[in-house]
């Protein structure tokens, strides 16, 4: 990612970007809006001083596209995620197996960053969005800990935390039935090691790996014929836990979308 200085900041997108909308509600936030040149829709958000603390280079990650600088730090370009955002009506779509993917997904971003010495911040429903094959993205952009090894420690721990607590969350959102509620062993005990005192937590990679085990079909009970991965679950171990429609149960009228007539 190359950053471009230009005067004028803002007015300089104009160039290239041209604005949509703005993203949620909050004043001076995000915005959508069609890059010309490549002829897609991005997003435009402002950050910080200093763009190379960014680092989004994975597929749970929206990419960082470009920078553009401006009088008071720098407008980001990132990816356009064209999906519902997590919230109560997604999260209820949600089986047992295929929340616990999306956590591992998450997870597996995070420890991706945290490996590259940065971390979110604000892991919350809000921030995380599933694009059109259902796959997770978590928005936002990452920063490095201006404060050496024990503050990164310190907030790294805390963005585990806060996987943990939106999984715990998906987990306990009421379902339509029939729908299996029991969690695997082993996710509950990672979730809740997760969810404890930060001195006792896992590390991101360790949340991805212990979900990811619990969701994996047993190898003497493979998955059934009606679990039709997407494209990416055939390239991504993770992605393969992330069955189009994510269910795991038999198609029905009422509970599956291509069922529908």
């Amino acid at each position: 990612m190359r950053a471009h200085r230009n005067a004028g900041g803002v007015a300089a997108l104009t160039d290239r970007y041209r604005l949509l909308g703005r993203l949620g509600s909050r004043r001076g936030g995000r915005f959508r809006a069609h890059d010309a040149l490549l002829r897609r829709t991005v997003v435009i958000e402002p950050t910080g001083p200093d763009p190379s603390t960014v680092v989004s280079h994975h597929p749970g990650l929206v990419a960082l596209y470009d920078a553009v600088a401006a009088d008071d730090g720098y407008l980001l370009v990132t990816q356009f995620v064209d999906g519902p955002p997590l919230d109560r009506a997604t999260r209820r779509e949600l089986s047992v197996p295929a929340a616990l993917a999306l956590g591992a997904r998450l997870a597996d971003a995070l420890d991706h960053l945290h490996r590259h010495g940065a971390v979110h911040g604000r892991i919350r429903c809000s921030r995380v969005r599933l694009d059109r094959a259902r796959a997770p993205h978590l928005l936002g952009v990452a920063h490095r800990s201006p404060e050496g090894a024990d503050r990164f420690a310190r907030e790294a721990a805390d963005d585990v935390a806060a996987i943990a607590r939106l999984v715990r969350t998906c987990l306990r959102t009421p379902r339509p039935a029939p729908h299996p509620a029991e969690v695997p062993a082993e996710a509950a005990a990672a979730l809740a090691a997760a969810s404890g005192p930060r001195p006792g937590r896992p590390t991101a990679r360790g949340l991805a790996a212990a979900l990811t085990a619990a969701t994996a079909p047993p190898p003497d009970h493979p998955a059934p014929d009606h679990w039709r991965p997407t494209p990416q679950a055939e390239r991504a171990p993770w992605a393969r836990l992330l069955p189009e429609p994510w269910e795991l149960r038999p198609p029905s009228p009422l509970t599956d979308r291509r069922a529908r007539p």
